[in-house]
């Protein structure tokens, strides 16, 4: 009773235009008072907002004229008002991420409302930069910040954007002045100077190490980016024995934390050669292995299969893996597969015609198991052709991708199906991933990152394939706009990300991102794949514009836009 007391209250103050520093700091002080719990009001919040935005949405799924679609808009300004509008959309608005949505960013873009149009640059920001268009999330944040007052509530969220953008783009000095007005508007924010730090880990060391020291890096005091950066110095300097010392004592400040444990693993492989402290590393991401030396050969997980353990009649999963010159590393791939707790599988490998003895290992493997069959390409083309080769050349209904240099854990595909099992309308699963050195140390990116989402290594219904087409036949990056274009086709909800490592990948000189025109140096991106982000991201916006259907058949001369030479198979 008394929420819903609460709750009819905090409406009224809304309407009657309390003001905001007054309503909030009022509605906490209620709570408390009232034993309410914070997130009564966030989960209202959400569901609230869920159903205004979805009001807003219903014009553009529909072929409604534009005052059609100004009618709800104007209904929510009246009620709400231009600023806390604002505040919704940017809150809400890519949690319903679908044609739709996109299609009202951009028409929020022309409204006369200044907050309105606020709204749609910062939205248009914060999705380009997460889909890797650069460009047009330095564009947009820009654009946000030449109208926005000092003091706007998305001011501190452009700047975040605009500098990631800049960093990214390889624009260094206009990152940096970027960080320093973030510092002014929050200026005991430490995370600023770790980030500023990163910034110049490779042109200012000296400076590197001053920001670090205010952050109290050197006491593992600092946040995780801070201390990541520091640690990483460290062992780049090769001083194994105070990286250990630090990797201990933040182990001993945080027990359990991820970072500690990691660069402890990291620390005593690279000094001895001492693999004992990276089955505890794993632990923190719910991996059991075992390792005898300091090599990744020597990993082996420990299987963790559940209810789907050593089913043979539930769907037959298609599992397509890609191989090129990979006779180091490819039958521990595809052993990784074939042990999988789920025994309903078919392993289509293709070889991209590989010069190397890839080919014979994999028909060796072929003797043993009768799952396993294998398409030799005539020519090389890239793993992406190859992808759509063996997707066409497979039977079920479910397609399973993995990498040569990859390893599965046990119950990858488990979990994947069980998700899967729950809902119908999902046409595709994510999980996450980590990477390890061939030396067996646990890869960690300048960002802190340790796991990250596996864009690569997904589940998907063979009903996509035969809607919106296949993967683009580029020779590198084309998971994200495949990604992409399922949620704009099929809606947010149709992606299922599991947030477990399901997959360890192989970090190693020739990997796609560590060699070739994509290779990634520190955390900047190479050219080619901006200019590929940005042409993708364009193609998609047009057609949803234009209310086309989003389809790439795969076929390198059917590529609807233009991308890089370097990237054509």
């Amino acid at each position: 009773m008394l929420d819903a007391i609460y709750l009819w209250a905090r409406r009224l103050a809304r309407r009657i235009g309390v003001p905001i520093t007054v309503y909030r700091w009022t509605g906490s002080y209620l709570r408390r008072v009232l034993g309410l719990s914070d997130t009564l009001v966030a989960d209202r919040r959400e569901q609230a907002d869920g159903r205004v935005v979805a009001a807003l949405l219903v014009p553009f799924h529909q072929e409604a004229g534009q005052a059609s679609k100004r009618e709800p808009l104007e209904k929510v300004l009246g009620e709400l008002g231009g600023p806390e509008t604002f505040r919704l959309l940017v809150r809400s608005l890519w949690s319903f991420e679908s044609r739709a949505a996109l299609e009202f960013a951009y028409f929020l873009c022309d409204q006369p409302e200044v907050e309105l149009r606020q709204a749609a640059h910062l939205l248009l920001a914060i999705r380009s930069a997460f889909w890797r268009d650069f460009r047009g999330a330095e564009k947009f944040a820009e654009v946000y910040l030449d109208e926005a007052d000092q003091g706007s509530d998305g001011r501190q969220q452009a700047l975040a954007v605009l500098a990631q953008a800049k960093r990214r783009l390889g624009k260094l000095d206009e990152a940096l002045l970027i960080n320093r007005q973030q510092s002014l508007l929050q200026p005991l924010n430490t995370r600023f100077l770790a980030e500023r730090a990163r910034l110049l880990a490779t042109e200012n060391q000296r400076e590197m190490l001053r920001l670090l020291e205010l952050c109290d890096a050197p006491g593992a005091r600092a946040e995780e980016l801070g201390n990541t950066l520091y640690l990483s110095y460290l062992l780049e300097r090769k001083e194994f024995d105070e990286a250990e010392r630090l990797a201990r004592r933040l182990e001993t400040r945080v027990p359990g934390c991820p970072v500690g444990r990691v660069f402890l693993s990291n620390a005593l492989t690279a000094r001895d050669g001492d693999v004992s402290a990276l089955p505890t590393a794993f632990e923190c991401f719910g991996i059991d292995c075992t390792i005898s030396a300091p090599s990744f050969d020597a990993l082996r997980i420990a299987n963790r299969q559940k209810s789907l353990k050593d089913v043979k009649d539930g769907p037959l999963v298609s599992v397509v893996l890609t191989a090129y010159n990979v006779e180091r590393y490819v039958e521990l791939a595809v052993a990784s597969i074939l042990s999988q707790s789920y025994l309903n599988l078919e392993l289509i490998v293709v070889d991209d015609n590989s010069t190397d003895s890839t080919l014979e290992r994999l028909r060796e493997i072929q003797t043993r198991d009768d799952r396993v069959r294998i398409i030799k390409n005539e020519k090389n083309s890239g793993t992406y052709l190859a992808k759509n080769a063996g997707i066409q050349n497979s039977e079920g209904d479910l397609i399973a991708l993995c990498d040569s240099d990859d390893i599965w854990t046990p119950n990858h595909l488990e979990r994947h199906l069980e998700e899967m099992a729950t809902d119908g309308g999902l046409m595709v699963t994510t999980s996450d991933w980590l990477r390890l050195f061939d030396h067996a140390q646990i890869e960690v990116s300048p960002n802190g990152a340790i796991v990250e989402v596996c864009p690569h290594s997904t589940l998907i219904r063979r009903e996509v394939f035969n809607r919106i087409g296949y993967f683009d036949s580029v020779r590198f990056g084309a998971d994200r706009e495949f990604i992409s274009r399922i949620i704009l086709s099929y809606g947010k909800p149709s992606v299922c990300h599991i947030a477990e490592v399901l997959t360890i990948g192989r970090r190693h000189g020739a990997s796609l991102t560590s060699s070739g025109p994509g290779k990634i140096i520190r955390d900047q991106i190479s050219g080619v794949r901006i200019d590929y982000w940005e042409a993708w991201n364009e193609w998609q916006k047009e057609k949803v514009l234009k209310r086309e259907a989003l389809i790439n058949t795969g076929i390198p001369k059917e590529r609807p836009y233009h991308v890089p030479i370097e990237m054509e198979p």
